[in-house]
C-alpha cells in the first residue's frame, strides 16, 4: 500500500499558512482533471476489488443455503439485516454527503472530524428506538429462535454504532482519495465475515442467530478498528500531504486550539474544577454551554438536511422489506426465498453501480460549487463535469440493458446452478427478470440522482423532502396494490415505479442545472437506435434458445451458453463501433489510469 498522497485536486488540500484549513475556490482545468483521474482510478480499483469480494460471498452464501432452514434466513437476511442497515443509513449518509461535499467557505479538517463523531451519536440514538421497536412491536419469530433474537437485535445495533465509529477517518480518506485502503479493509473484513459464519453455521449448528452475531460483530470491530490503525500510522508517520500530525485530532477538539478548557461541572455535593486536557469526548451540548463552537454552522445545516432525507429514502430503498415485516404479508420462509432472489438479482447493484456512483458523487460534488447555476460555473470545469455525466450515464445504461437482456432469458439456468430446484421451478425466474428491469433503472437512476444531490442547494435539498414523502406514498401504495395481484414480485415492480420518479426528478434538477449553458447531457446519454434494435434481436435470439434447450440437462445447458456467449460478443462488438465515444472515455479514464497507476507502483 503506498503511503504517500497527493491532495491536488481536493477542497480539503492543505494550505502554506494554516495546515488546518482547505481551499474551495481551486478551479483551474488541471486541477479537475487530476481530480478525475484519481476519482476514476479509485473507482476502477473499487470494482475489481469488489466484485472479488462480492462473488466470494455470493459462493458462500450458496453453501449456507444448504445448512441453515427458510426461517433462519428470513429472520438474518431480512429482519436484523433491515434494522442494521436502517441504523447506518440514517446515521451515516447524511454526515458523508455534508462532509464530502464543496462549501464556498473555508472549513477546517478539524470541523469536518468534529461533525462526523456526531455519526455514532444520531446511530445510537436511532437503534435504541428501532430495537424497541424490533423486539416488541414486530411479529416474533418461531420459538425456537425467540431468545436468540433479542441477542441478535443486540448485536447487530451494536456492530452498527461501531462501524459509524469510524466515520471521522473514513471522510477524511475519502476527502483525500484512500479509496482503495477503504475497499482493501472492508473486503477483508468482508470475508473474515462470511467465513466465520459459514465455519460457526457448519460446526456449530446449535447456535443459530448468534452465530451470524459473531460475525456480525466481528465484522465491524475489525473494519473500525483497521481504519484508525491506518490512518493513525499515516499521522504518526508524517506522510506528505496528510494533514494530520497525531491521531489524537481524529477525536472532537476545537479547531482554532489543541487544548480545550472542560467545563466545570456543578453538582448538589461536589464541584469538579476546570482542567485543560489536549482533547476531550464531551458531548456537543456541554461543549455549547463551555462556549466553545465545535460545530460549523454549514456543515450541520447541510446534514440536517441530509438527515431529513435519509429517512425517505432508506424507506425508498428498504420499502419491500419494510412492507414485509410491518405487514406480515410474508411470512419468515417466504421472506428469505425472496431474500436470495433480491441478493442475486442486484449483486451487480451492489459489486458495480454503488461504487461508480460514490465516486461519482466524489467527483461532481468536489468540482462544482453547490447550489450555483451552471452558467455561473467555470466553463472549463463544467465542460469537464457534462462529459462525465454524458458518458457515464451511457454506459451504465448499456450495462443496464445486457443485464436486461440476457437476464431474461438465462434466470432459470442461473438459479438452477446457484440453488438447483429450489429456485429455478416456480416464482423463482419470474422474480429474477423483474430485478433485470430493476437493475436497469437503477443505473440510470444512480449517477443521475449523483449528479444531482451534488448540485442542488441547501434550499432545495430541504424541498426535495417534500418530493422523497410523495415518492414514499407512491411507493407504499404500489406495494400493497401489486402485491395483492402480483404477490412477492409486486414489491420488485413497486421499486421500479420509486426508481422511475426519482429519475425524473434528477433529470429535472439536471436540465435546471443547464439551463443556458447550451449543454445537454441527457440527450447525449441516449443509446443510438442501431444498439437498441441489436438488443431487440438478441433478445429474440435468446428467448428463443431458452425456450428449445431443457436446462435441466448439461448438453442442453451448454448449447443455451454457447448461444448467449455467441450473442454477448455480437453486442460488445456492436458497442464498440457504433459508441466510440464513450468507450474512448472509459479506456482514457478508467482503463489506462488504473493500468499506469499499477505500472507505477510497481
Amino acid at each position: 500500500m503506498q503511503a504517500n498522497v497527493t491532495a491536488s485536486g481536493d477542497n480539503m488540500a492543505p494550505d502554506s499558512n494554516d495546515h488546518n484549513h482547505l481551499h474551495s475556490t481551486d478551479t483551474n482545468d488541471s486541477k479537475h482533471k487530476d481530480l478525475m483521474t484519481s476519482v476514476a482510478r479509485a473507482a476502477s480499483y473499487n470494482i475489481i476489488l469488489q466484485l472479488m469480494f462480492r462473488v466470494l460471498t455470493f459462493v458462500i452464501n450458496a453453501i449456507l443455503l444448504r445448512y441453515i432452514t427458510k426461517d433462519l434466513l428470513g429472520i438474518v437476511n431480512v429482519r436484523l439485516t433491515l434494522l442494521y442497515s436502517t441504523i447506518l443509513f440514517v446515521g451515516r449518509e447524511p454526515f458523508r454527503k455534508a462532509c464530502l461535499t464543496k462549501t464556498p467557505e473555508r472549513i477546517s479538517y478539524q470541523e469536518v472530524v468534529n461533525i462526523a463523531w456526531c455519526s455514532p451519536i444520531v446511530g445510537a440514538a436511532v437503534s435504541c428506538v428501532l430495537s424497541y421497536i424490533w423486539v416488541y412491536h414486530l411479529e416474533s419469530p418461531p420459538p425456537e429462535y425467540v431468545d436468540s433474537y433479542k441477542v441478535g437485535v443486540v448485536c447487530f445495533s451494536l456492530s452498527a454504532i461501531l462501524e459509524m465509529c469510524s466515520e471521522p477517518v473514513y471522510v477524511i480518506g475519502q476527502k483525500l482519495l484512500y479509496v482503495r485502503f477503504r475497499a482493501i479493509l472492508e473486503g477483508v473484513a468482508l470475508i473474515i465475515k462470511c467465513l466465520m459464519s459459514i465455519s460457526l453455521v457448519v460446526v456449530y449448528p446449535q447456535l443459530g442467530i448468534l452465530a451470524f452475531c459473531c460475525a456480525q460483530i466481528s465484522f465491524a470491530l475489525i473494519y473500525t478498528g483497521g481504519c484508525y490503525i491506518y490512518f493513525g500510522y499515516l499521522a504518526t508517520a508524517k506522510v506528505e500531504n496528510f494533514p494530520f500530525t497525531s491521531p489524537f485530532m481524529f477525536i472532537p477538539q476545537r479547531p482554532s486550539s489543541g487544548l480545550i478548557k472542560i467545563i466545570t461541572l456543578a453538582v448538589p455535593v461536589l464541584t469538579f474544577p476546570a482542567v485543560y486536557f489536549k482533547v476531550t469526548l464531551l458531548p456537543k451540548f456541554l461543549v455549547i454551554l463551555c462556549g466553545q463552537v465545535f460545530i460549523n454552522r454549514h456543515l450541520a445545516g447541510l446534514t440536517w438536511s441530509f438527515l431529513k432525507q435519509s429517512f425517505l429514502k432508506q424507506l425508498l430503498t428498504e420499502g419491500e422489506k419494510y412492507v414485509m415485516t410491518i405487514f406480515n404479508i410474508l411470512s419468515f420462509a417466504d421472506q428469505g426465498v425472496f431474500d436470495i432472489i433480491s441478493n442475486l438479482g442486484s449483486l451487480v447493484a451492489r459489486f458495480l453501480f454503488a461504487p461508480i456512483e460514490e465516486s461519482s458523487y466524489l467527483l461532481f460534488s468536489q468540482s462544482i460549487t453547490r447550489g450555483t447555476p451552471g452558467s455561473t460555473q467555470p466553463k472549463d470545469s463544467l465542460h469537464v463535469m457534462t462529459e462525465a455525466l454524458s458518458h457515464m450515464t451511457k454506459l451504465l445504461t448499456l450495462i443496464g440493458l445486457t443485464i436486461l437482456v440476457f437476464g431474461y432469458s438465462y434466470s432459470p439456468l442461473l438459479l438452477h446452478i446457484y440453488g438447483g430446484q429450489l429456485l429455478s421451478t416456480g416464482i423463482g425466474p419470474y422474480l429474477l427478470r423483474w430485478y433485470c428491469v430493476y437493475v436497469l433503472l437503477m443505473a440510470v437512476n444512480g449517477i443521475t440522482e449523483a449528479f444531482s444531490f451534488a448540485t442542488m442547494s441547501q434550499v432545495a435539498l430541504d424541498r426535495y423532502n417534500y418530493v422523497m414523502l410523495v415518492f414514499t406514498g407512491i411507493f407504499l401504495g404500489a406495494s400493497l396494490l401489486f402485491t395483492t395481484y402480483f404477490g412477492s414480485a409486486g414489491f420488485i415492480m413497486a421499486n421500479c415505479c420509486n426508481l422511475v420518479c426519482r429519475t425524473v426528478h434528477s433529470v429535472h434538477v439536471i436540465g435546471m442545472f443547464y439551463k443556458d449553458t447550451g449543454e445537454t447531457p441527457i440527450r447525449s446519454s441516449l443509446v443510438g437506435v442501431k444498439v437498441a434494435l441489436v438488443y431487440a434481436v438478441i433478445l429474440a435470439v435468446t428467448s428463443t434458445s431458452q425456450a428449445w434447450f431443457d436446462i435441466t440437462e448439461t448438453v442442453s445447458a451448454l448449447l443455451h451458453i454457447a448461444v448467449g456467449v455467441a450473442c454477448l460478443l455480437s453486442v460488445l462488438l456492436c458497442i464498440y463501433f457504433w459508441e466510440p465515444q464513450s468507450i474512448s472515455f472509459l479506456i482514457h479514464k478508467f482503463i489506462r489510469p488504473m493500468f499506469a497507476k499499477k505500472a507505477k507502483t510497481t
